[in-house]
């Protein structure tokens, strides 16, 4: 078990690997997240579509960040050892160099985020990215860039989902309170975890390993419900957005 701090605020806890087989072993990791936790888990899934309070501009700006090069630079120096425990050297190599360093990770989960309207400045659209991305990987349908990525109605859900998850983290003092190097690195490292976790489960799909992929699903379940508590095996997606069965 470790950690990384930025600025001494936000924590990001290393709760377990789970090494999955495939074309190449790789990490599967449960980040937790204490400072933000309580909004991030169960609460959030419960409460985006419920009538509440609408935030007002300031406290939506809150959520929004500039992001600097510096602050992605110590993410990446975290997900090296973050997304590569125990893989063979050449595997990490590749992962840090392609993945990580090259951006890889990056462009793909921002491209993700704006296909459902989102934006790559924003703490609370990386969140809800990252139970998307968690979703359609677990569901067996690709989070990619493309009009492929998801029916027409899981993307008008999808993009429901995103503003519901606006409305409510803006009202969170806790999060509001985060710098904007803090807000940043949650949003790159919850995005590059998500990513990771759907390439490696797309490489086995097209190896024709289904049993090691259907290990990768269940890893990436077991992830999100240590690291929120919520059960993406449980949620569905549709034009309503992601609620629970």
């Amino acid at each position: 078990m470790g950690s990384t701090r930025s600025g001494g605020t936000v924590a990001v806890v290393i709760a377990g690997a789970l090494l999955v087989p495939g074309p190449a072993a790789a990490a599967i990791p449960a980040l937790q997240l204490p400072s933000a936790h309580a909004v991030i888990g169960t609460s959030l899934i419960d409460s985006w579509w419920r009538p509440g309070p609408r935030p007002t501009f300031r406290q939506q700006r809150s959520l929004r960040f500039v992001p600097r090069a510096a602050v992605t630079e110590r993410t990446n120096d975290a997900l090296v050892p973050l997304l590569t425990a125990g893989d063979p050297d050449w595997y990490r190599v590749v992962v840090e160099r392609e993945g990580i360093r090259g951006g890889e990770y990056a462009l793909s989960f921002r491209g993700f985020v704006r296909r459902f309207g989102g934006s790559t400045r924003n703490l609370a659209d990386g969140v809800a990215g990252y139970y998307l991305v968690s979703w359609l990987s677990v569901a067996q349908r690709a989070p990619s860039s493309e009009a492929s990525a998801a029916s027409a109605a899981q993307r008008a859900g999808g993009r429901r989902f995103l503003l519901g998850v606006r409305r409510v983290l803006a009202r969170d003092p806790g999060l509001r309170r985060l710098s904007d190097g803090d807000q940043q690195q949650l949003f790159e490292l919850l995005g590059a975890v998500a990513a990771h976790a759907w390439q490696v489960h797309e490489q086995q799909l097209e190896a024709g390993l289904t049993a090691d992929a259907a290990r990768t699903r269940a890893a990436i379940r077991a992830a999100v419900r240590q690291t929120t508590g919520v059960d993406v095996a449980r949620l569905r997606l549709t034009a309503r957005g992601l609620r629970g069965r």
